[in-house]
């Protein structure tokens, strides 16, 4: 594991980049809600680089990196933690590495300035409020690997006018609630008829299917 001390960040204010690496090839070492390393300077970072050798990024690793607008390197991360980037209110997009095969539970939770998001070509599914409360994205378009959507994923995004999948066969208790009401959801399959059914359980039962 990939391991920082503690009062490493103590008597700093202010820090705008953070770069995560390691000597060793790892995961980053587990955390839990306020508990990081630079969790007294996480609402200045505006940048975050993931190198080559970390693998994973932990659960609350960036939660709350309120001034956070670009990631830009993912290195070699396969999972995304719980809750590692929620509340990251100023994140302008989001493109997921392909590297990646899995996302946690609100992972991008109330990331409110997120207009659109580009998923990974080796995510199988999106897990429970994932997505919950970004109130700004627009577009969704769900790559034929992803067959699960969870519980709350989009719950809140009410400006989503827009959603684009084919191979969806889960979706998960009030995974669209609160979706723009006239939104339209384009399939280019002849399952219409089960997503209506699909999209009932996620309460977006107003929407349009084509």
């Amino acid at each position: 594991k990939i391991i920082f001390a503690p009062n490493m960040f103590e008597g700093i204010t202010t820090l705008k980049q953070i770069s995560v690496t390691s000597t060793s090839s790892g995961p980053m070492q587990p955390y839990t809600t306020g508990n990081k390393p630079w969790q007294s300077v996480i609402t200045t970072i505006e940048t975050v680089t993931i190198n080559t050798d970390v693998t994973s990024v932990s659960d609350y690793a960036f939660e709350g990196a309120t001034k956070l607008t670009t990631i830009t390197s993912w290195g070699s991360v396969t999972t995304i933690g719980q809750h590692s980037f929620d509340g990251c209110s100023t994140l302008p997009s989001l493109t997921i590495s392909d590297s990646v095969t899995s996302i946690g539970v609100g992972s991008f939770k109330n990331c409110v300035s997120l207009p659109s998001v580009t998923f990974g070509k080796e995510l199988t599914s999106i897990p429970d409020d994932a997505f919950n409360g970004c109130k700004e994205l627009k577009k969704i378009n769900i790559p034929d690997t992803i067959t699960i959507i969870g519980n709350n994923t989009f719950n809140g995004c009410s400006s989503v006018t827009t959603l684009t999948f084919n191979k969806v066969t889960t979706i998960g208790e009030n995974a669209f609630k609160g979706i723009y009401k006239n939104a339209v959801i384009d399939v280019t399959n002849n399952k219409k008829g089960e997503y209506k059914t699909l999209f009932k359980k996620g309460q977006g039962s107003k929407v349009k299917i084509k």
